[in-house]
């Protein structure tokens, strides 16, 4: 759910100014509806196992489950207040580590719950696994001085060590007990 609040107040340019700019706004406003169908997959989670949705939501929120929570943080302090050129770097982070994360979700689901929608194909089927909005050509023709490479290579290890706790994490709490 955190995902879409990323993608609807912290990615988004309030006016842009650029091409490269619309370019985010575009692949976040894409990305801000993807949360509906966490929703109705935790309904069909709250059907099939008979819990109460409270008790998928506390466990979301427990301390099992920090690792969530904290790629959210991170994400957001990588992004907040950034140029466009910086965001672009975090949404690719993003946009890599879903790609290949929810390309190996689709094929658990398939087998246990066909009709899952974030966990599901739905959602694999609009990952790109790059910014939505913006041609190579926007991207490629993107420079970065020697200071700012610096910061963008802290985003992408920053980034992606967030998401190896996150998935490492995921990995762990569905292990049998």
């Amino acid at each position: 759910m955190s995902f879409a609040d990323i993608s609807q107040y912290i990615l988004p340019f309030e006016s842009p100014e650029n091409d490269l700019e619309r370019a985010i706004n575009v692949h976040s406003e894409e990305d801000a509806n993807h949360w509906q169908w966490f929703i109705n997959d935790l309904k069909r989670m709250e059907k099939s196992s008979g819990g109460l949705l409270t008790d998928h939501i506390l466990f979301l929120w427990s301390g099992e489950n920090k690792n969530g929570r904290l790629l959210t943080y991170k994400l957001i302090s990588l992004i907040a207040g950034q140029p466009a050129k910086v965001r672009l770097v975090a949404v690719e982070v993003m946009e890599a580590a879903g790609n290949v994360f929810f390309e190996a979700l689709a094929d658990v689901t398939k087998e246990i719950s066909p009709a899952m929608e974030y966990c599901g194909e739905l959602h694999l089927s609009h990952e790109t696994g790059h910014t939505i909005g913006s041609d190579e050509e926007l991207v490629d023709a993107v420079e970065y001085s020697p200071e700012e490479m610096k910061q963008v290579r802290a985003i992408i290890d920053d980034g992606f060590l967030a998401f190896e706790n996150f998935f490492t994490e995921l990995e762990e709490n569905t292990r049998p007990r």
